[in-house]
């Protein structure tokens, strides 16, 4: 097995061990909390999520492309940049947390939800931690130890399952809920800081700081600050746009279909998190020939899941919400259905934005991502007003439809990307897509339980399953050999 092949399968582990516990804790809470109850737990996972940017501030994927850079040109420079890193985050942390402990019932004020506040006086250790856990799983990442950052992540997600549930069970509520993630934060973020601490920083060698390092750092931080912003104001601001002009029961609403589709992309943000850095070296040692050829292909093979998965997610969205997370969420059907549209986009995205970041093109990606997320903001003020939740949903698929095919765009200058064989595999994933939404589409209606839901999704697959393999676009001995 490569290298690219071991790491992908530690990654895509990770996931798919965050994929299950997710998927469980968020139908299980779905069940035990009401949708106001589950509305307010994840409208202050957006509150401290949308803050948590100031203390991020870009500096994990500054300091991750400069390891990424340095570990082959200068491995002496590494021990340098993860202290500076590291101290930069450290103050960031204390500054933002210090802000937000004071301005806490202000913000629940603003947003017209005063039971907010509880949560977002825990939202201080929200923002603190997470940001921790963050830094240790990106820098990692830098130092292509797939494996460990893999490992971070399934610590989190299978101790958010364990606190979460349990604080819940114990009769806490979504408050205990959202403390559970706080305390999976703290493990997962200590760990990681010891595992760089003892691995990547005590006795590791280094040679005299180059002049001009620590500006790097700072400097190429910025444009990835603003490309988070951007990144946040898509998945964070929307959210507080529906409590906001709506009702928290829209926020349970709203919330339950992103993380659907969210869900969904286990297999392509961990094959776009193992690539990215992998693309800055074959960039920077002058193969951007075979670059290229890795991001086709990986471009390819996500719009083959993700396209026909699209629709099949619009077909049954119905019968889905209605068994798994009960009657009184079927508010959430035209929601989910529009956002499968933004589902093709965020996965292809997920391949070429940390590409770019990796590639030195934070500063194209960040001016894109700020200006379509400052119209998705306008959007949502139009459209949530006039036609309810729906119009979030709606808004988020033209803006990040527009960031996603200009980051395509960059990418492929970059990279001379060959567009027609691009555009030639999108218009045979299409006719594949039809073959299987038809098939889907014969059994939808006598979806009556979950033996029939899961003979529909099956029978979908097998149809998708088989023309992928005669079109020949799914290369299936590939796969086998490099990740089973």
């Amino acid at each position: 097995m490569s290298k690219l092949g071991t790491r992908f399968k530690s990654e895509f582990g990770a996931r798919i061990i965050a994929l299950a516990s997710g998927t469980t804790l968020v139908v299980l809470l779905a069940r035990m909390l009401d949708p106001t109850g589950y509305g307010l737990l994840f409208l202050a996972i957006s509150v401290a999520g949308t803050a948590q940017l100031f203390c991020k501030v870009g500096i994990a994927k500054s300091a991750a492309r400069h390891i990424a850079q340095y570990k082959e040109t200068d491995p002496g420079q590494l021990k340098h940049i993860l202290s500076f890193s590291f101290l930069l985050n450290t103050i960031a942390v204390l500054l933002m947390s210090l802000l937000f402990f004071y301005s806490r019932e202000h913000i629940a004020v603003l947003i017209g939800e005063p039971s907010l506040e509880p949560f977002l006086l825990t939202g201080v250790l929200f923002i603190a931690l997470g940001t921790f856990h963050f830094y240790a799983r990106v820098v990692l990442q830098g130092y292509e130890a797939i494996a460990a950052s893999s490992f971070l992540k399934a610590v989190n997600s299978v101790a958010r399952l364990a606190f979460a549930l349990g604080f819940v069970l114990l009769g806490y509520g979504a408050l205990g809920a959202f403390f559970g993630y706080v305390l999976a934060f703290g493990i997962s973020s200590l760990i990681g800081i010891i595992y760089l601490y003892d691995k990547y920083y005590y006795n590791v060698n280094y040679t005299e700081r180059e002049v001009g390092i620590r500006k790097k750092i700072a400097s190429y931080s910025i444009p990835v600050t603003v490309a988070n912003m951007g990144g946040v104001l898509d998945k964070r601001v929307d959210t507080l746009l529906v409590a906001f002009f709506l009702s928290p029961t829209a926020v349970g609403y709203y919330t339950i279909s992103k993380q659907i589709v969210e869900h969904i992309q286990t297999p392509i943000s961990a094959l776009g998190f193992t690539l990215a850095p992998t693309f800055e070296g074959l960039n920077s040692s002058g193969n951007r020939k075979k670059a290229a050829a890795l991001y086709e292909k990986a471009l390819s093979q996500g719009l083959l899941l993700y396209i026909p998965g699209s629709a099949g997610l619009i077909l049954v969205a119905e019968p889905m919400i209605k068994l798994v997370f009960g009657t009184e969420y079927l508010g959430a059907v035209p929601v989910v259905q529009s956002l499968a549209i933004y589902a093709i986009f965020y996965s292809s995205n997920k391949v070429t934005s940390l590409a770019l970041d990796f590639l030195g093109r934070a500063k194209n990606r960040a001016i894109a991502q700020f200006l379509t997320a400052v119209m998705n903001v306008i959007l949502n003020i139009i459209l949530i007003p006039a036609i309810g939740v729906v119009g979030a949903a709606h808004a988020t698929v033209i803006t990040y439809s527009i960031y996603s095919l200009y980051n395509f765009y960059i990418i492929s200058s970059e990279l001379n990307v060959d567009v027609v064989k691009v555009a030639k595999n999108i218009f045979i994933i299409s006719l594949i897509t039809i073959a299987m939404a038809g098939t889907v589409y014969l059994f939808v209606d006598h979806v009556t339980g979950f033996l029939t839901l899961f003979v529909t999704i099956a029978s979908g697959i097998l149809i998708w399953g088989i023309l992928s393999v005669l079109s020949g676009i799914l290369d299936y001995e590939i796969i086998i050999e490099e990740v089973l």
